[in-house]
C-alpha cells in the first residue's frame, strides 16, 4: 500500500490480479499481504516486491493526452527482496503495452 493509500486492495479467490505502475517515478513496490483480508492479523505474511522499469509517453491527441508504456528493465524487472509466501515469478511480456496481456506470472 502506497503511503497515500489508507487500504490496500483484497483479491480473495483469483487467478490473476492487475496494479497500477507508477507513470511519474521508474518503480512500484507493492505489499502483497496472504491471509491480510481477515479480521486476524496474526497470520498475515507479506512480501514486497518491486518492479524496475522504463516509461515512454507517447501523445495520442489534444483530447486524450499522452498514454504511458513501460518497460521491465532487463536485470532487475522484478525483484523480490523478501521471499515469504512468493515462491518464484517469471516475467512473461517485459513491455507493458497494454492491460490485456500477462506481463508477469507469481508463483505461490
Amino acid at each position: 500500500v502506497e503511503s497515500s493509500q489508507s487500504e490496500g486492495f483484497n483479491f480473495d479467490a483469483v487467478s490473476s490480479i492487475k496494479i497500477p505502475l507508477k507513470t511519474t517515478q521508474d518503480n512500484t513496490t507493492f505489499n502483497f499481504i496472504l491471509n491480510g483480508a481477515d479480521d486476524i492479523t496474526t497470520n498475515d505474511v507479506t512480501d514486497s516486491p518491486a518492479f524496475n522499469y522504463g516509461r515512454t509517453n507517447t501523445y495520442i491527441s489534444r483530447a486524450c493526452g499522452y498514454k504511458t508504456t513501460f518497460k521491465l528493465n532487463d536485470t532487475n524487472g522484478f525483484v523480490l527482496s523478501t521471499s515469504n509466501w512468493i515462491l518464484d515469478y517469471e516475467i512473461v511480456q517485459p513491455n507493458v503495452e497494454n492491460n490485456n496481456e500477462t506481463h508477469v506470472k507469481i508463483y505461490f
